[in-house]
C-alpha cells in the first residue's frame, strides 16, 4: 500500500498533461482519484479494462491510469510492466517507466530506479518527458554512489528541460553536487524550449555523422529524413529499426557523436518530410522530428 500511494502521490496529476487523452470517461476516473475517492476510481478503471479489448487504443491509457491508484506496490508494478511491456509504442509507455522508476526509488532501489531510466534513455530519447526522467536519473545516480552517470543526466536534463521551472530547479539543485565534487560546471538554463528539438545531448557531439552503421536505404546527404531514436548501443537502434521496417518505414542507423541514429525516409523538401513524421508518429507514437541534411 505505501509504495503505491506514494507514486500516487508523485503524478497521480500526470496523466493528463502528459498523454493528452480525452476520453471522458477515464478523465472522470482520474478526477475521481484526485478527489481522494480512490475506491469509486478504482471501480470505475476495473469496468473499463474488463469491457476494453486489448487492442484499443485507450487499454494502456486504462492500464497506467488503473496503476497509479491500486492497492499494493505489486500491483502497481505489474500494471505498469504491462504497458512498457505490451504497449511500447503507445503514448503512455514514457509516462509508466518513469512511474516504475520512482515506484523502485520509492521502495529504496534506486539501481533498479537507474536500470529502468537506462532503458527510458535509449527507447525515448527524443520524448518530452526526458528532463523528468533525468531528475530521476540524477537521484538514483547519486543514491548509489555514481557521480558520472547522476551528473551525465543533470547535463542531459539541462539541455532539455525548456520552460519547465520547476524540473530545472531541482536539476540545478542535483547539479551543484556535481560542481562541488568538480564534475560539471552547472549553469542557469533558459526559460523558452529549444528552437528545434534534438533526440539526444551528448556532451560533445560531433558534427556530422562518421559511418553509416547499418545502412537500409541508400541515404543521401542531401536528402531530409526523419529521426525516430538516438540509442546509446548498435542494439538498441537495430531494435528500433526493425520495429519501425514492421509499420512499414524504411531506414538507416547512423553514428554520431557516439549515440546510434535511427533515420527513417528520405525526403527532397522539409515539408515532405513533416508530413512523413506525422505518419511515422501515428504508427510507432514517440517524438520523431525532421533532421536536415
Amino acid at each position: 500500500m505505501k509504495g503505491a500511494l506514494l507514486v500516487l502521490s508523485l503524478i497521480v496529476l500526470a496523466p493528463c498533461r502528459l498523454a493528452g487523452q480525452q476520453q471522458s470517461q477515464l478523465t472522470a476516473a482520474l478526477r475521481l482519484a484526485q478527489d481522494g475517492r480512490i475506491d469509486s476510481a478504482r471501480a470505475t478503471l476495473r469496468r473499463m479494462e474488463q469491457s476494453t479489448v486489448p487492442t484499443d487504443t485507450l487499454f494502456p491509457g486504462i492500464l497506467y491510469s488503473s496503476a497509479l491508484i491500486s492497492p499494493t506496490a505489486e500491483e502497481v508494478r505489474q500494471k505498469l510492466q504491462r504497458v512498457i511491456v505490451e504497449f511500447p509504442f503507445s503514448r503512455w509507455a514514457e509516462p509508466s517507466m518513469i512511474a516504475l522508476a520512482q515506484l523502485d526509488y520509492a521502495n529504496g532501489d534506486p539501481a533498479g530506479a537507474g536500470r529502468t531510466l537506462d532503458k527510458f534513455r535509449t527507447d525515448h530519447a527524443t520524448s518530452s518527458l526526458y528532463p523528468v526522467a533525468a531528475l530521476w536519473g540524477a537521484r538514483a545516480g547519486f543514491d548509489v554512489k555514481d557521480s558520472s552517470i547522476a551528473c551525465q543526466w543533470v547535463r542531459d536534463g539541462l539541455a532539455r528541460v525548456g520552460d519547465d521551472a520547476s524540473t530545472r530547479a531541482e536539476l540545478i539543485a542535483l547539479g551543484r553536487r556535481c560542481a562541488a565534487a568538480g564534475t560539471v560546471t552547472v549553469v542557469q538554463a533558459p526559460a523558452s524550449p529549444p528552437a528545434a528539438p534534438t533526440a539526444a545531448v551528448p556532451a560533445a557531439p560531433s558534427p556530422t555523422p562518421d559511418t553509416i552503421v547499418r545502412p537500409a536505404v541508400a541515404a543521401t546527404p542531401a536528402a531530409y529524413a526523419v529521426q525516430i531514436v538516438a540509442a546509446n548501443s548498435q542494439e538498441a537502434a537495430d531494435e528500433m529499426l526493425d520495429r519501425a521496417r514492421k509499420a512499414g518505414f524504411k531506414g538507416v542507423i547512423v553514428k554520431d557523436g557516439g549515440y546510434f541514429k535511427v533515420r527513417l525516409g528520405e525526403y527532397a523538401t522539409r515539408a515532405e518530410a513533416s508530413a512523413a513524421a506525422a505518419k511515422v508518429k501515428a504508427r510507432l507514437g514517440g517524438a520523431p522530428f525532421v533532421v536536415a541534411p
